[in-house]
């Protein structure tokens, strides 16, 4: 299961303003729906986060986030692409 979520980092303001950038301190988040690595127990679930919609809309800057074994199967196939 391949979970994109460009958006998530896009809201900045905090409840806070001197507390931590975590999903718990941001105004809004209490509405997101759970995301899907959070509920995987298989380790069947890989995500995709991306900042560039932050920084600059031709800046490609993004990280894989799932299960150790099946993030190290992603790593080969990327060394053969």
């Amino acid at each position: 299961i391949l979970e994109d979520d460009p958006y998530f980092f896009v809201n900045l303001q905090r409840k806070d303003a001197s507390g931590p950038f975590e999903p718990a301190n941001m105004l809004g988040t209490s509405s997101y729906p759970k995301s899907l690595l959070s509920m995987d127990v298989d380790g069947r679930v890989v995500r995709l986060d991306s900042c560039s919609k932050m920084l600059a809309p031709g800046f490609r800057l993004g990280w894989v986030c799932g299960h150790k074994t099946l993030l190290a199967k992603w790593a080969v196939l990327a060394e053969v692409l």
